[in-house]
């Protein structure tokens, strides 16, 4: 094998090799079973549009306080308590102060309970029209559902990886034959 094959040949399983670990996609251990947002609203216990006005920390746990909005399912209170894993890989939903939700909460030992997989979501207002009305059985911005699209998505880097190998193999075709005809 003559020099330059072994380099296009090294370069093409370097680029393999790259495209291979480039592929590789990011391990969670929350997944959650896909559900209309319609089956969501029919598993919650309570459904609400809340400003969270308190996070306190409660073991593993966050004790989320709203003010409540808006009332759709369970009790009409203008507060409500909800629990949530504190971490994201046990489906805890991410709170902010200060920040409005649409909460899907279910009842988590006479409690109110929420994560990740509930259909819960952070509500943005629509800032061209002003219009902040929420239609609580949209489909949600659910986190877990955006990582899985993002996953399928492949990157740049993996792109040009694999332009680089097949460049490398078809150099190594072209040397490989003109060596052939001299």
């Amino acid at each position: 094998m003559n020099s330059a094959r072994r380099l296009f040949l090294t370069f093409g399983l370097i680029g393999a090799l790259f495209g291979w670990l480039g592929s590789a996609t990011p391990a969670f251990a929350c997944s959650c079973a896909m559900a209309t947002p319609s089956e969501q609203f029919e598993n919650a216990t309570a459904v609400f549009v809340g400003t969270v006005k308190d996070i306190s920390a409660d073991g593993y746990d966050n004790i989320v306080d709203f003010d409540v909005s808006e009332s759709q399912k369970g009790s009409n209170t203008k507060t409500a308590s909800v629990t949530t894993s504190q971490q994201g890989a046990s489906c805890g939903f991410v709170f902010e102060e200060g920040k409005e939700y649409i909460v899907y909460a279910y009842d988590d030992n006479g409690g109110l309970g929420t994560g990740m997989c509930s259909g819960t979501s952070l509500i943005v207002a629509d800032a061209q029209d002003g219009d902040s009305e929420i239609d609580i059985t949209s489909s949600p911005a659910d986190p877990a559902v955006q990582a899985a699209k993002n996953e399928n998505s492949i990157s740049p880097i993996v792109i040009a990886v694999i332009i680089s190998f097949i460049t490398g193999v078809l150099a190594m075709h072209a040397v490989g034959r003109r060596k052939k005809t001299k």
